[in-house]
């Protein structure tokens, strides 16, 4: 006979052999089936449960929305490009010319998917299909930025013209 202080006098299951840690209800007089099969069950009916939902809901969500009119890169950099004011005088010069940069490395990134934002110009001019006028219109952009030119007057117009030829021309090249 032994002696649990927590629950008082125990008598052995199964012999003197046995008697040192077995008493009723002793998880260990289990079978290990009884214990571990019910909750295999709950925890593959819950993980079955997800997956129809998931899928379910991914069914639905595409059904509905439809096939998508894809993005035209070179019609929103146009607009982006035709909207900006050309400056008049020494005032807004360079945001004009920082402005025209961003619109061409946008459209690169999205029509070419080159990282264009990190790329120094030259970068961005070998990773893309060439073009003398992006290539042109790159320098005056990176000039005016540098500090290297101070342009003035039709100068402004020949940078959209060019940036604005170029994403024309892009648009029927492979990507």
């Amino acid at each position: 006979m032994t002696f649990c202080a927590a629950a008082g006098p125990q008598e052995p299951q199964g012999g003197a052999a046995f008697a040192t840690l077995e008493w009723p209800g002793d998880v260990r007089d289990l079978p290990a089936a009884a214990t571990s099969t019910p909750y295999a069950i709950a925890a593959a009916a819950v993980l079955l449960l997800v997956v129809v939902a998931f899928v379910a809901r991914r069914r639905r969500s595409g059904a509905a929305a439809g096939p998508e009119a894809p993005v035209v890169p070179v019609a929103t950099a146009l607009a982006r490009l035709r909207a900006l004011v050309v400056p008049n005088g020494a005032d807004g010069v360079e945001a004009f010319y920082l402005a025209v940069k961003d619109v061409l490395r946008v459209h690169a990134h999205e029509r070419f998917g080159v990282r264009a934002f990190v790329a120094t110009s030259e970068e961005l001019c070998v990773r893309v299909p060439p073009h003398a006028d992006l290539d042109d219109s790159l320098r005056a952009c990176d000039a005016v930025l540098f500090g290297a030119a101070c342009p003035e007057g039709s100068a402004h117009r020949q940078v959209l013209a060019r940036a604005e030829a170029w994403l024309v021309a892009s648009a029927g090249v492979a990507a």
